[in-house]
């Protein structure tokens, strides 16, 4: 059937308009910019409207090895990020300063993981593997996406082989 036309909106002079497609045509998400501020969703409400949240959890799926320079790895300009159970991720992690909206290259990788119990990660979330904290939430990149998202987190730069996870692992995203 293919997807509605999309519908004209009038928003001030000062806002620009940005369509993406998400996970296939039928899903179009709006997303307004006023400079490089998001005008989207929670943003409106402040820095952050999240009162309380469940933890995701999962379980590691691949562990992963390599560390890198050059990643060249984009930080979107979100900072949650809902993953619903079944849905494959994969983690890395910086020792980078970094923000949302920057391009991060010194990065290792750590596992890919299955989430177990779905739910909202957000930047400063705590990234814990087995018993160890690994990291905190830093940013999303959808390279990937539909297939899996990177999820970029601060911490020491070590690649997931080195830190010796294993596949089977528990996963916990839980608030920092």
């Amino acid at each position: 059937m293919g997807c509605p036309p999309r519908q004209a909106v009038t928003l001030p002079t000062t806002f620009k308009k940005r369509y993406c497609e998400y996970r296939g045509c039928c899903r179009i998400c709006a997303v307004f910019m006023k400079g490089s501020v998001v005008m989207s969703g929670p943003a409106v409400f402040g820095k952050n409207p999240y009162v309380a949240k469940s933890d995701v959890t999962g379980r590691v799926v691949a562990v992963l090895r390599g560390v890198t320079d050059q990643r060249g790895l984009y930080l979107t300009a979100f900072r949650s990020r809902a993953v619903p159970a079944g849905d494959i991720h994969e983690l890395m992690i910086t020792d980078e300063d970094c923000d949302v909206e920057t391009t991060v290259n010194r990065v290792a990788l750590i596992a890919f993981f299955e989430v177990l119990n779905g739910g909202v990660v957000l930047l400063d979330d705590a990234v814990t593997i087995g018993e160890r904290v690994i990291g905190t939430v830093v940013g999303f990149d959808e390279t990937h996406m539909p297939n899996h998202q990177n999820i970029c987190l601060s911490g020491e730069r070590r690649d997931g082989e080195s830190i010796e996870i294993g596949v089977g692992d528990p996963v916990r995203i839980s608030r920092g």
